[in-house]
């Protein structure tokens, strides 16, 4: 059946670019980015909350788990910063860094979905990794060009680059079951843990792994300081106490 009293959604910013066809669209609750004709979420905020409730949030907690409280995080295709955000809120003394194409997508990211105002790069994603002579504690890549995952992604010689710049963790979202596997496949030669864990929400599959192993009460312990966090509503926590556990069986028991 067709709901049709559905939620009329406002558009708060347009423009064209080189790289993109901006929008900033509204519908009460939450305000969404679009980047392209196929309509997809790039980014998105929830009225009076941390967290998006989908993937964003598996993208954020992973390297969260795995890491320390000094750790710096790098997002490539950061678009409007809703993984950043969430990292940010988690843990305020963490180094942030965005890299995406387009400023002016980071120029809506600011003024729309509170992104972090620092360490942001204009940059091609693989020129970022190959001349960048930083190393970052985490690397998440949440790139796709016209609902499309960049080829580049599945090449030997990105994650050869990727490892050499990551010290603890990586992490790739992506929207295919077989490119999940395909990816993960090539991790598992650079990295001592691999896993793919599923969004529940969405058709998002989330390819991690970690240069460091972790025990279960360890991630407890991690586990414990997300749900701590004063930023989250008692409604998030409790989502993200399941989200968290969810997360812990798909690396512990799958």
């Amino acid at each position: 059946m067709f709901n049709i009293f559905w939620r009329k959604e406002k558009i708060l910013f347009e423009k064209e670019t080189k790289y993109n066809k901006i929008k900033v669209v509204d519908d009460g609750e939450k305000i969404k980015l679009i980047l392209d004709d196929s309509y997809n979420t790039h980014s998105l905020i929830l009225k009076g909350k941390v967290l998006s409730y989908s993937y964003w949030d598996i993208c954020a907690f992973v390297p969260l788990l795995f890491g320390d409280k000094d750790d710096s995080f790098v997002v490539l295709g950061g678009g409007g910063g809703t993984i950043s955000r969430i990292i940010k809120s988690m843990n305020k003394n963490c180094r942030v860094f965005n890299v995406d194409i387009d400023i002016e997508v980071f120029k809506v990211g600011i003024e729309f979905f509170n992104m972090p105002n620092e360490n942001l790069v204009v940059s091609d994603f693989r020129d970022f990794i190959n001349y960048s002579k930083k190393s970052f504690s985490h690397i998440i890549i949440d790139v796709f060009r016209n609902a499309a995952t960049p080829f580049d992604i599945f090449r030997k010689e990105f994650w050869e680059k990727i490892s050499e710049k990551t010290q603890k963790t990586a992490l790739i979202n992506l929207v295919s079951n077989f490119h999940a596997l395909t990816v993960k496949e090539v991790m598992q030669k650079y990295f001592i843990i691999s896993g793919i864990v599923k969004s529940r929400e969405s058709s998002n599959y989330i390819v991690f792994g970690s240069k460091e192993i972790i025990s279960e009460k360890d991630f407890e312990i991690k586990k414990e300081e997300i749900l701590s966090s004063e930023n989250l509503t008692s409604e998030e926590k409790k989502y993200a106490k399941d989200l968290l556990e969810y997360i812990m069986d798909e690396i512990f028991f799958k």
